[in-house]
């Protein structure tokens, strides 16, 4: 995979900003689950699984982009104050954001996720 550059100089003084650059997202510790994990989403009657763990303040944009090892994009949504999980529904091929409030564990084996559309929808985050 090629990466893009992240400035592109147009003359004149003038630079466009391609990208936020590459990160990686930050761990962490308090999560109550863990990547892979099988989960029920409230509100969802199917199961879902956790691709990544969004801490609290850093944008869910952000760790999606890690996730799938592209460039940060320039606009994000709000960063939440609570622990998130960006989580994966069987045969929905688009990835949301949940609230760790909002999830409850199974005793299903764990799986990982694979998507064919890799941005968050509008309304992809649950509030």
């Amino acid at each position: 995979m090629a990466r893009v550059p992240q400035i592109t100089e147009l003359g004149h003084n003038t630079m466009l900003v391609n990208h936020a650059g590459y990160g990686v997202t930050p761990e962490c510790l308090e999560a109550k689950f863990h990547t892979g994990q099988v989960l029920k989403a409230k509100g969802r009657k199917e199961f879902c699984s956790v691709a990544a763990i969004v801490p609290p303040g850093f944008a869910a944009d952000y760790a999606l982009a890690d996730l799938l090892k592209n460039p940060r994009p320039l606009m994000i949504s709000r960063p939440l104050r609570c622990i998130s999980y960006i989580v994966g529904f069987v045969g929905d091929p688009v990835p949301y954001v949940y609230r760790e409030r909002n999830l409850k564990a199974t005793a299903e084996p764990d799986s990982m996720v694979q998507w064919t559309d890799t941005t968050l929808p509008p309304g992809g985050e649950d509030e």
